[in-house]
């Protein structure tokens, strides 16, 4: 018994040696694109649907995805290859030509019947995937095979959104021009002109704004469209939405309107900007009358050390003897950084220990 025993395991090491070297032939052979070589394997009993745990567990198929290998992919399909079949992550071969950019691919998939709506565990479709990559045409082919626009992953996000945030603003426009809900919120409650306003891409928030986008809407802390553009310093979208009619006098949960924001890290064309525009100066309230932290542009800036930010705030009026919650001027705040250079400015302008 214990002989047979012996012989079966060694029988049975064998033949999953032999099994692991066919695998890898053919992992060797898509990757290699040897379309005749993997042809020939399939021919002698190889498995089409086997999962290659070092590859997340993804599957030949998508391996010549992945390689954009498509007569091996065709072959596969022909094959018994299973189309919707996912590796680790949820994801299936036409996202991967989705995220791709290949076209050809995708539509080879699509052809033989690929779930142009099945999300991965994330939640991402194949429409969000060649969205956030401005992969127009393979986006234009998806929404053709009937792609569902405004589905959400678990963050909330849609291909609009997804779009927008990394600018690719032709793609934008398509999804747009096929009624993509210009005013939903991902989980954050974020639209896709705040994330496009924060990465500075004008071109999509003008889109956007044509789409009729709400403008002055906040997300779970309170930031605007506009408070992300000049918190990031871009300067050409900040300028677009207050031409569209921003509202520069919001401020966040904390009390932080855009111009604070702006001052707070010197970004003094986004201030005169701001101002111009009707950017109250001394304004430390929010909607609610709640004064908050209490803190002005003015503080901001002199804490920071942004001397030429400061010159422009107290040419516009700014009033050097308000104090925030904690009984502070902007004075004692540049005092406590040692801004002399700031201190002195505010001290010619009235401010006094």
């Amino acid at each position: 018994m214990r002989k047979f025993t012996q012989i079966f395991s060694a029988l049975f090491v064998a033949l999953l040696g032999f099994a692991c070297a066919r695998q890898d032939a053919l992992y060797k052979a898509i990757k290699a694109g040897d379309t005749q070589q993997v042809a020939q394997l399939i021919a002698n009993g190889e498995d089409v649907n086997k999962h290659y745990k070092k590859e997340n567990e993804r599957t030949p198929l998508m391996l010549a995805a992945i390689a954009k290998e498509t007569d091996i992919v065709e072959l596969l399909l022909q094959n018994g290859a299973d189309v919707n079949d996912t590796d680790i992550n949820g994801s299936t071969a036409l996202m991967i030509a989705s995220v791709g950019g290949d076209t050809e691919l995708a539509r080879i998939l699509l052809q033989n019947n690929a779930n142009v709506n099945l999300a991965d565990k994330q939640g991402f479709t194949p429409l969000m995937l060649a969205s956030r990559r401005g992969n127009i045409d393979v986006t234009r082919l998806l929404l053709t095979h009937k792609a569902a626009i405004d589905t959400t992953n678990i963050y909330g996000e849609t291909a609009l959104m997804a779009a927008s945030e990394s600018g690719y603003a032709d793609t934008v426009y398509l999804l747009l021009q096929v009624g993509a809900n210009v005013n939903k919120m991902n989980t954050e409650k974020e639209t896709a002109l705040s994330l496009a306003s924060a990465n500075g891409h004008t071109d999509v928030v003008k889109h956007l704004l044509n789409a009729k986008s709400d403008i002055n809407s906040q997300n779970n802390n309170g930031a605007s469209a506009l408070m992300k553009a000049s918190a990031n310093n871009h300067l050409e979208t900040v300028t677009v939405l207050l031409e569209a009619g921003a509202n520069p006098n919001l401020v966040d949960k904390i009390g932080y309107s855009a111009l604070i924001a702006a001052s707070y890290d010197g970004y003094t064309d986004i201030v005169k900007i701001l101002l111009k525009y009707g950017a109250e100066i001394n304004n430390r309230i929010n909607e609610k009358g709640e004064i908050l932290a209490g803190e002005t542009a003015l503080m901001a800036a002199s804490r920071r050390g942004h001397i030429d930010t400061v010159k422009v705030l107290l040419a516009a009026g700014a009033d050097v003897h308000i104090k925030n919650n904690n009984g502070q001027t902007a004075l004692k705040h540049a005092n406590y950084k040692k801004h002399t250079h700031i201190v002195n400015l505010l001290r010619e302008a009235g401010a006094k220990e």
